[in-house]
Formats: C-alpha cells, sequence, structure tokens
C-alpha cells in the first residue's frame, strides 16, 4: 500500500520479465557511490528510488572538447531532477533543473554545455531538486562529447584561471 493508513482496493496485475545479457539504456543500481559508465551518445532511462537518491555516471574523453548533457521527464511536476556535471575531482562544472519545463510528452527537454579543456573522466549526477519530496516518473539523459578544442562555451575549470576570448566572440556558460 502506498498509505501506512489505508488498503489498496481493488486488485492489481503484474508481470515481471527477465532478459539476459548486459543491460543497456537503463539505469543499473547501485550507481549511487560507484558511477555507471556510459559512452557518449548513449540514452539512459532512469528514477529516483527516494528523495536522497542519487545516480552517478562516468563518461571518459580522450581529448579537449564540449561535453552535453540533455535530460527528459515523463512526468510535469513541480519538484522534479537536479542534474550536474562534474569533474574528477567533484568540483560542479555546470548544472540544471528539470522540472514542469522539461516533458518527453511535449517535446521539451533541458541541457547543459560545459567546455572541457582536458581529456579526463567526467561525471554526471542526477539528484532531487527538493530535499522534502521525490521525483515522480523517470528521466532519459544523454551524455555527448565532441572533441576538438571548445568553441563557443566556457572552458571548465576557469575559476581562477581566466578563459582567453577573442573580440567578438559569443560565450555560453553557467555559474554552477
Amino acid at each position: 500500500s502506498e498509505s501506512s493508513y489505508y488498503r489498496a482496493s481493488g486488485t492489481y496485475t503484474m508481470v515481471a520479465t527477465f532478459a539476459g545479457g548486459a543491460p543497456t539504456g537503463v539505469e543499473i543500481e547501485p550507481n549511487d557511490t560507484t558511477a555507471q559508465v556510459i559512452t557518449s551518445g548513449e540514452s539512459i532511462v532512469g528514477s529516483l528510488s527516494t528523495v536522497s537518491d542519487e545516480d552517478y555516471y562516468a563518461i571518459t574523453t580522450n581529448s579537449a572538447g564540449t561535453l552535453t548533457v540533455n535530460f527528459q521527464t515523463d512526468v510535469s511536476q513541480r519538484y522534479g531532477y537536479q542534474f550536474f556535471i562534474l569533474d574528477e575531482a567533484g568540483n560542479i562544472l555546470a548544472s540544471e533543473t528539470c522540472d514542469s519545463d522539461c516533458v518527453t510528452s511535449r517535446g521539451e527537454s533541458q541541457s547543459v554545455s560545459v567546455g572541457l579543456g582536458t581529456a579526463g573522466t567526467y561525471r554526471v549526477l542526477v539528484r532531487s531538486e527538493s530535499s522534502y519530496y521525490r521525483p515522480s516518473g523517470t528521466y532519459t539523459m544523454v551524455a555527448t562529447f565532441a572533441g576538438g578544442a571548445p568553441t563557443g562555451v566556457e572552458i571548465e575549470p576557469n575559476d581562477t584561471t581566466a578563459q582567453v576570448i577573442t573580440s567578438g566572440e559569443s560565450i555560453v556558460g553557467s555559474l554552477s
């Protein structure tokens, strides 16, 4: 029962199906502390089981470039998901929120891009936007890496060392 006070009425029907082999396209538990390894362009469907559940994904790059995370949810909700791009030390490079404005059925999504100055393993963290409410439904997340010198995006880290730009160059960035 959903409630600790009331019994659900009626009946339910459930079917459990198992398909052998390495899972693809779905969140693999546990991924709360050890990140699930993903590849560029791989679409992952996942969910949060509790308000404190955190899903980590790791993507390894072989050069400098731009990492973009695109995110959607199947349920419009007031308190949805937060997603972050982290460096190897766990520093937040970029973040965004997906709640009522990135619903798959309406063709909406949220994305964030960050320029990476070096090759390495970067992580994507997905967690609840609220510390009191767990997001409903599932999310779909795609992390895409494009190698080469990043252009037009903020290159991290740039907290203490300035990013060199040219006159008239347009830069998209965010404060994490």
